[in-house]
């Protein structure tokens, strides 16, 4: 009875792929029960988080659907209305309950617990290179991870051609 309000692609990199021992990226839905609105307090309890984590995600926006299977990167480009930061907060209850496998991955939404979306959007037309956005994830003012585009299956846009490839299939 949920609301499906886009997609995501999960374990788009070779060193999350290793981590978890799924060696190929899985499509998950999000869904509008687990949307958070940028500056949100967000109750783990209550929401039924068992081992939480928090990632920093792009969101691209589209303004029209894109047709699976056989999209390229260059496909998707003219259907970009713009990119919002996002984190995706994370859920390995899989792990809790059965175990790192495919199945459970699948079975759990591939760790999807819910998103946050930021609210100002960039256009395509500023020119941003996805492949070079990064970030630094700090706990109490120190790092504790970092991360780029170009790690998401080389380029991020790589996986929204996952994605619509997927659904096409």
């Amino acid at each position: 009875g949920d609301k499906v309000f886009g997609y995501k692609a999960a374990l788009t990199s070779a060193a999350m792929q290793a981590q978890i021992g799924i060696g190929q990226p899985l499509l998950g839905t999000l869904l509008q029960s687990r949307l958070f609105t940028d500056g949100a307090t967000v109750s783990l309890s209550e929401h039924g988080f068992m081992r939480a984590t928090l990632e920093p995600e792009i969101a691209v926006v589209l303004s029209r659907d894109l047709s699976g299977p056989s999209l390229r990167t260059s496909d998707v480009h003219s259907a970009i209305a713009g990119y919002l930061p996002a984190i995706e907060l994370g859920d390995y209850r899989t792990e809790v309950a059965v175990g790192r496998t495919l199945v459970g991955s699948f079975v759990c939404n591939t760790f999807n617990g819910g998103t946050v979306l930021g609210r100002t959007m960039t256009p395509p037309s500023l020119g941003l290179d996805l492949c070079l956005e990064g970030m630094t994830m700090k706990l109490n003012g120190e790092p504790v991870g970092s991360g780029t585009g170009i790690e998401v299956l080389g380029d991020p846009l790589n996986s929204v051609a996952f994605m619509a490839n997927e659904l096409g299939k």
